[in-house]
């Protein structure tokens, strides 16, 4: 069960920061926290017993602790926020895990493993150099990459300004070379590969980017993968859950 106490784990969880990812504890407790039940069987889809998973930006731990009920070999989880990683950390002792988590950065200190899945679930809008990171990530992959990602319609990325510039270059494509895409608004775009580039002091984001960006970046091009597919995430109607298989 645990060495904690109903009251023992109370007291920690009100007395620390929790919150993004709501994860089930002993007792009937959880933390406080995001749903992620629903987006489960697609981020760690299949089989995984015996297999190795890498979460990057894992947070509270949520998908590595569900990875590991699941029966993989190892878990590994890296976090940078210190608030989150202490909070994994508790976590871990509450439910006496075996998940390794680390709190650096692996472009600054590699890990000298290779996992069979490895997990990216809404951190890339948060890189200074994404296509670098991907093609570290896709060396240490050596099954599948799950990428949760805002797209070039998220709501963040569009507001105020990038929203006007959107629909004029959309407007003037149109008109002055007659492209043609699948809308489901004025502001999908789908089809065409597009990076957009945020603001990180003003917006929290460095570059958004669509499913066929991704698509081509990753397999197009590079030929770090073989297939995709993409899927609507629960998280965030703005957002998209890609698998990219090797």
């Amino acid at each position: 069960m645990t060495k904690y106490t109903k009251d023992q784990i109370e007291k920690i969880i009100s007395e620390n920061r929790f919150e993004y990812q709501k994860i089930e504890l002993p007792y009937n407790l959880s933390t406080p926290g995001s749903e992620r039940n629903s987006d489960l069987d697609k981020i760690l889809g299949g089989v995984i017993e015996g297999k190795s998973v890498l979460d990057i930006g894992s947070a509270y731990g949520y998908f590595c602790f569900e990875a590991e009920k699941r029966g993989a070999s190892y878990v590994y989880g890296t976090e940078l926020k210190e608030h989150r990683f202490k909070g994994a950390q508790l976590l871990k002792d509450i439910k006496e895990s075996s998940v390794n988590f680390l709190n650096y950065d692996i472009l600054e200190k590699p890990i000298n493993k290779k996992f069979d899945i490895v997990l990216l679930l809404n951190v890339i809008h948060h890189l200074e150099y994404p296509i670098y990171f991907l093609k570290l990530l896709s060396e240490m992959c050596k099954d599948r990459l799950v990428i949760e990602f805002p797209t070039t319609n998220d709501i963040i990325f569009n507001r105020k300004s990038d929203n006007n510039l959107i629909l004029k270059i959309n407007r003037f494509l149109n008109r002055k070379f007659g492209f043609k895409w699948k809308q489901k608004n004025n502001n999908d775009m789908t089809s065409l590969p597009l990076i957009g580039v945020s603001l990180m002091k003003e917006k929290g984001q460095t570059f958004v980017f669509n499913e066929s960006a991704l698509e081509r970046i990753l397999i197009q091009n590079s030929k770090l993968f073989k297939r995709v597919e993409f899927f609507n995430s629960n998280f965030s109607e703005d957002r998209k859950i890609g698998i990219f298989y090797k």
